[in-house]
């Protein structure tokens, strides 16, 4: 850099320090000068300077300018946030960190002279600390908020954010560009190749997150020490410790324990550690490792009762990330208080704060809080008033503070998801409007040109909105309608085709839901051409979580009345989705599975034989076999289609795949116990039963699975009753033409000989219409060897 880097190994501290001083200046607002000396092998040499190997001015004064570059260095990009890791930078800090704190004594600190600059060397490492791990957690996530607020709609696994947020790069004129896929590493320090930067972060994040397990032995005396003494205990990293001890100092007027922490710095101090803390605790081992401190709870009330506007905002967004699924640490919450109140009630004054940053920050910690205590259960009267007020807060953020609209309108999202009664009050305060014109806002920009921070922004509105608006039409079907009425349709799809992955994952969610309406997905989702942008998505290189919600919303638009399912498959659709099924994503393999269900379900015959060709029948069984349940479920359903056909030679996979192994495959799923699997296990075994004789005789030969099956008949699921009935009707069925019988007398005298009739003639007061009816037709085939056999199922 302009013959400043590398470093005089000749030079004094004070040279050094001057020409330290000279490259942080050279640093700042310049992006590409961060990227020479990101490039240029010199990070690891100033992540060594920031440990000061002498308490002097010099000396301090060094660590201070090498710490301040490395935060200025900091960028969200893969290449600096590597470039960094491998360089040592976030453990150099830490380290530093701790050494200063414990060199940092009450006793000595009334003389220590270097005291200001051990303070400034202090604020230093926290910032650059806060900039490095912020940046690693927008490159490598997980986000604070995505996919994952769509709620209980969409299945657990589903609800995975998109691997990471879409990278901008600036083109030579300056004007915002879209980032080639491929990341430019090298120069990046100490390897030859990219390294696996989620372990990298993870390693990094455990630095600070990973709470030490100290057996309790060690904090008895030896009069305690013997095997009563009690359970290993938690402790917070050495890092850990400095930063909440010195938060908790922040949070006394008058300063604490640390000489480090003074009244003129502890609120600068406090909004560094509370944003560092909101902006990288995402996962329940971290939130954990932080309330090992018990105490942390109480400092961040002080700092939100008693600081000022900008550290309650940071205590806020601490709170709400501790929080967040965090039931025990929501009730403290929701319990502590001081002279002063409740902090729960605290918050809630602060949601109609007239800052609007303020308001979103407790509006936010607010909903965590709603959220997380109703944890899926019916709300008690409290906690029903402690959210109604929140949604036309959030919509009146989206709507009139236009740098809020990304974080309220995914907090909105986040809120009204898995409750009704909170939609039907968003829709009657004429939300769908207010998400319409946030989803045709011109982009916000502060420069004649877009940049990458307001294409990321732009995006991020985009999905909020977008995601809002899946969960709005989830379940309601009124509400499909209305999104219908509004004219948001065609806005959704062209979204599909958004150069942000989060963007178009969101998309898909709505047209998910949008499909669960015949009527939509008969007039105006044909019409606005959503096949060919969606099966688009299925492509090798799309996200995975982008392929995981396209298949998802794919699944409901392949049903045989589906008007798109001809273009879909035109489209390739069917062939992509069997080799998605075989994918190592295991949600993938399932959404891929179910699509190919619905795609066969009430099928034609030549359609069911086209499919399970591209899927392969052997891997057909490999799936059925499948350990994961879903996997199984789905491949056992997609069986169960194609079993059945009307009109037609019979498909029953016991030539394709084996007679021995399929029967066997079906005969364990039967005794899994799993409710689950067994019922689509029966309802194949009753289409094969439809089937020719040597399928009958296939089934009536195996006496494990024929016992299995009368057992089902004191089965307390009544579906599996009737079912294992319905088998024994269509094993007993006689053909009505003379040539087609062969050895019918034979099945029927095998299942009197297992006490099939007996069984059957106690069944006559089953609680079940169904069942009573079913049975007295199995009574009158096998005695009357009459009756059409039946394959509906």
């Amino acid at each position: 850099m302009d013959g400043l880097l590398p470093l005089a190994a000749s030079a004094s501290r004070a040279e050094l320090v001057l020409t330290l001083s000279r490259i942080k200046n050279g640093l700042i607002g310049k992006r590409e000068r961060k990227l020479e000396v990101l490039r240029g092998g010199h990070t690891q040499s100033l992540a060594h300077l920031i440990h000061p190997s002498e308490a002097s001015v010099d000396g301090l004064n060094l660590s201070i300018q090498a710490a301040a570059i490395i935060g200025a260095l900091s960028l969200p990009t893969p290449e600096a946030v590597t470039t960094l890791l491998t360089a040592g930078a976030h453990n150099a800090l830490t380290t530093s960190l701790v050494s200063l704190s414990s060199s940092s004594s009450p006793s000595s600190s009334s003389s220590d002279a270097l005291l200001p600059l051990r303070r400034k060397l202090l604020e230093t490492l926290l910032r650059s600390l806060k900039a490095l791990y912020l940046d690693l957690v927008k490159v490598v996530g997980p986000r604070a908020w995505g996919c994952d607020v769509i709620g209980a709609s969409v299945q657990l696994e589903e609800r995975q954010d998109v691997q990471q947020s879409h990278h901008w790069d600036f083109d030579p004129a300056g004007k915002g560009k879209q980032r080639d896929d491929t990341v430019d590493m090298e120069g990046v320090e100490g390897t030859g190749c990219v390294p696996d930067l989620k372990a990298l972060a993870e390693e990094a994040l455990r630095a600070i997150y990973a709470a030490r397990v100290v057996p309790a032995s060690a904090f008895a005396s030896s009069s305690e020490a013997g095997p009563s003494v009690g359970p290993p205990r938690q402790e917070p990293t050495p890092v850990l410790a400095v930063l909440l001890h010195l938060l908790r100092d922040c949070s006394r007027a008058g300063g604490g324990t640390s000489p480090l922490v003074s009244d003129s710095n502890r609120f600068r101090l406090a909004d560094m550690i509370c944003t560092l803390v909101a902006g990288t605790v995402r996962v329940p081992y971290q939130r954990t490792a932080v309330l090992v401190d018990p105490e942390v709870t109480e400092a961040l009330h002080h700092l939100v009762e008693r600081g000022n506007g900008k550290v309650q905002e940071a205590a806020l967004h601490a709170l709400s990330a501790l929080a967040r699924d965090h039931r025990r640490m929501s009730i403290l919450i929701n319990t502590t208080g001081s002279e002063r109140g409740r902090l729960v009630d605290l918050i809630t004054e602060l949601t109609v704060s007239p800052t609007a940053s303020l308001r979103l920050a407790a509006t936010t910690c607010q909903c965590i809080l709603y959220k997380t205590l109703v944890d899926g259960k019916e709300p008690a009267d409290s906690l029903v008033g402690m959210a109604e007020p929140l949604v036309p807060i959030l919509l009146n953020l989206m709507e009139k503070e236009p740098i809020f609209r990304a974080q309220s309108s995914f907090i909105f999202a986040y809120l009204v998801a898995d409750n009704e009664g909170l939609q039907d009050m968003a829709v009657k305060l004429k939300c769908l409007a207010t998400l319409k014109e946030v989803l045709h806002a011109p982009p916000r920009v502060d420069q004649p040109y877009s940049t990458p921070a307001s294409l990321e922004e732009t995006s991020r509105v985009q999905e909020g909105a977008l995601l809002s608006l899946a969960v709005l039409t989830a379940t309601i079907e009124e509400t499909r309608h209305r999104v219908l009425a509004a004219g948001l349709v065609p806005t959704v799809v062209a979204f599909l085709s958004s150069a942000s992955p989060g963007v178009r994952a969101a998309s898909c969610h709505v047209l998910r839901g949008l499909a669960r309406s015949v009527h939509v997905l008969r007039t105006s989702l044909v019409e606005s051409g959503a096949a060919k942008p969606i099966a688009r998505l299925l492509r090798d290189e799309e996200d995975e979580v982008v392929k995981i919600t396209a298949a998802a919303a794919i699944s409901n638009l392949v049903l045989e009345f589906s008007p798109m399912r001809e273009t879909l498959l035109e489209e390739g659709c069917i062939r992509r989705l069997c080799e998605l099924a075989r994918s190592e994503n295991l949600m993938l393999r399932i959404n891929a599975l179910a699509a190919i269900r619905n795609a066969t379900y009430q099928s034609q015959a030549s359609f069911k034989r086209t499919t399970i060709s591209a899927l392969g029948w052997a891997y057909l069984a490999e799936c059925i076999s499948d350990p994961e349940e879903d996997v199984s479920v789905q491949a056992l359903f997609i069986l169960q289609n194609v079993a059945c056909t009307v009109g037609d030679s019979p498909i029953d996979g016991l030539a394709e795949i084996g007679e021995d192994r399929l029967l066997s495959l079906l005969e364990n799923k039967l005794l899994s116990k799993s409710t689950t699997l067994m019922i689509p296990v029966v309802k194949i075994l009753i289409n094969i039963a439809t089937a020719d004789e040597p399928a009958k005789l296939a089934i009536v030969a195996r006496i494990k699975l024929l016992q299995t099956l009368v057992s089902l008949f004191d089965h307390p699921n009544a579906e599996l009753r009737v079912g294992a009935v319905w088998v024994m009707i269509n094993l007993s069925y006689q053909d009505r033409h003379p040539h087609e019988r062969r050895r019918p007398a034979e099945i029927v005298a095998r299942l009197r000989a297992m006490g099939v009739e007996h069984k059957l003639r106690g069944m006559g007061g089953d609680a079940s219409l169904d069942v009573r009816e079913r049975v007295r037709d199995c009574i009158n085939t096998m005695a009357e060897s009459g009756g059409p056999g039946i394959s509906g199922y």
